[in-house]
């Protein structure tokens, strides 16, 4: 057919595989495009040429050429890779990329059940520098995905891995046609969870991966409304259920879940509704639940979306270690009474229990103190309005921690948000500003953007969903303050088209050092979010005038018994956030 085109052998060159893939793909594609990139073959690891890899290395694809005796064809580097899906996914969204090969340090992918100890079918190009990975590794991405672009990724292993044969076919690619031949209609997601069942169980080091944000949609099919779901990997229990989701994803007991048939991308597919659950236990990265309403069997790979999210206990948990001067252990008894009283935004907690701040002593001043030991502040404790400071300090951090839990899982909305660093900004007579010289992205060890005092972000927002969304810029900041940026004071706040963007939105990084956290929100209604702001400057609400408005009242005013609030009510909304160390 005339929208194929296949490279066998010979022809897998690296000069045609790339050429093609700008001719065919690239120049072909459209908005409305379904795009399928499959390569099978062989993998390896060469040396980072441009410093781009943390470890020093780039992922690549071997092709027919690139092993010439004169070392003149280099392998695929998957910064070439990365250009070309950037360019191919700013013309359509709908962009399927399936590697089926070894991104190891050996160079090849294993024929049948051979170890990975083997000889390599093809001998390392002239010149090339390869380390030899562990076989067993289990860390690392597959070294081929770009940020922030919208399609999926599906790599045969990670990227120091080995990827095997399976009757004269890659394990991947074989177990890939066993899952949709049962099942075209699954989401890549499902088809992944069943793969790589498939594949480890018969190579027990190699690990298939998926990645990029479409991972819930329908295998090869149109774009349509998608939203986020939560997979049930136990199979027809008619008393519970166990969810591949837990306390590192949001889960909380008693959230409620609507399950769908596997396959099922949004929930208004109501034809597949086959129940309803409760959360009631969790783990890291699982949860149990218990089945409240069902319609039939509920199979291991259902989708669970969530309906109704329980924020439970918003009261932040503060330790006062305090035991060592009575008076002001009193004191401070006494005002944590009075703010429950008034506000019930904190609880204290004993040592052996979590805590979001601690509070102690240090010579003549109440220090406070995150988990991590980073100081937030230090208060005279001789001071007449002592506890007055620390409750003040304690209420903005718990209001802050609030906004940073709110997130609607059921949205079928998608915001994109990016950033760049500048070094300075400059203004010129006529009120104009200049951002000059972009500097590199740095990250902590923690993986955390990193960014010095003095450094101008800028920022695009860009409405990825299908319908108008009015968009919020909440800055959570370093000294506990909540501010709107974004729109400001005032302005008119109009709805942002679909497919626009609000390109160039500047911050000055300012101190004091710490975590700083940027977060967006967009919604389908018009909302107050100065109701969120520390400044002072607005007073709390009194009475909610709509269910988004009962939501950011919840997180400023704080519960003890949060109820049940449930995302559709309040229209659609979603959120991103982006965290950064200002050092």
């Amino acid at each position: 057919p005339s929208n194929i085109k296949m490279l066998l052998d010979e022809d897998a060159t690296k000069a045609n595989i790339l050429g093609q893939f700008e001719e065919f793909l690239i120049k072909n594609a459209t908005k409305d495009s379904q795009i399928l990139f499959y390569f099978s073959g062989h993998g390896s690891r060469t040396t980072d040429d441009n410093s781009d890899e943390s470890d020093g290395m780039d992922e690549t694809l071997v092709t027919h050429d690139s092993r010439d005796p004169a070392g003149k064809v280099s392998d695929i580097r998957d910064d070439e890779l990365e250009q070309l899906l950037t360019q191919l996914t700013q013309k359509s969204d709908n962009v399927t990329i399936i590697l089926d090969c070894c991104s190891s340090g050996s160079g090849f992918r294993g024929e049948d059940a051979t170890p990975a100890t083997a000889v390599p079918r093809l001998a390392p190009s002239i010149g090339e520098e390869r380390a030899v990975p562990n076989a067993n590794a289990n860390d690392g991405r597959t070294g081929f995905l770009p940020p922030n672009l919208n399609y999926v990724l599906v790599s045969a292993c990670k990227d120091k891995e080995y990827a095997y044969e399976h009757n004269g076919h890659g394990a991947m690619t074989s177990a890939i046609n066993e899952v949709i031949r049962t099942n075209p209609n699954i989401t890549y997601r499902a088809m992944m969870y069943d793969v790589y069942t498939k594949v480890n169980a018969e190579f027990s080091t190699q690990n298939p991966q998926i990645e990029g944000s479409r991972r819930d949609a329908q295998l090869f099919g149109n774009l349509g409304k998608i939203e986020r779901f939560v997979e049930i990997t136990s199979d027809n229990n008619a008393e519970k259920v166990v969810l591949n989701a837990g306390q590192a994803h949001g889960v909380t007991v008693g959230s409620i879940y609507a399950v769908y048939k596997p396959g099922t991308t949004s929930t208004d597919q109501e034809s597949n509704l086959l129940g309803k659950i409760e959360i009631t236990a969790l783990k890291p990265f699982q949860a149990a639940a218990k089945v409240l309403e069902r319609s039939g069997d509920i199979p291991k790979n259902a989708a669970a979306f969530e309906i109704a999210h329980q924020y439970g206990d918003l009261r932040m948990p503060v330790l006062f270690d305090l035991a060592g001067n009575a008076a002001i252990n009193t004191k401070v008894k006494s005002a944590v009474e009075k703010h429950s009283n008034r506000e019930d935004l904190i609880k204290s907690v004993a040592a052996n229990e979590r805590y979001d701040i601690r509070v102690f002593l240090d010579g003549g001043s109440m220090v406070l103190e995150r988990p991590d030991q980073f100081p937030l502040k230090k208060i005279d404790a001789a001071a007449s309005d002592a506890t007055d400071q620390l409750m003040d300090v304690l209420t903005k951090e718990a209001r802050r921690l609030n906004v940073l839990q709110l997130e609607n899982k059921a949205s079928s909305l998608n915001i994109e948000f990016t950033v760049e660093r500048w070094e300075k900004a400059e203004e010129d007579a006529f009120g104009d500003v200049e951002i000059i010289n972009p500097l590199a992205l740095e990250t902590t060890e923690e993986g955390l953007m990193e960014l010095n005092e003095g450094n101008i972000i800028q920022l695009t927002i860009t409405n990825k969903s299908t319908q108008p969304v009015h968009v919020y810029l909440l800055d959570l900041a370093t000294d506990g303050g909540v501010y709107l940026r974004f729109p400001a004071e005032g302005a008119q706040d109009s709805p942002m088209p679909s497919g626009e963007n609000i390109k160039s939105y500047h911050m000055r990084i300012t101190p004091p050092q710490g975590l700083n956290v940027l977060k967006v929100i967009a919604t389908t209604q018009p909302t107050d979010f100065f109701s969120l702001t520390q400044s002072g400057y607005r007073s709390v609400p009194t009475a909610p005038k709509s269910p988004m408005d009962q939501l950011l009242n919840l997180a400023w005013g704080g519960s003890r018994n949060a109820e049940v609030i449930k995302p559709k009510s309040v229209g659609d909304w979603t959120s991103k956030k982006l965290s950064f160390m200002i050092r």
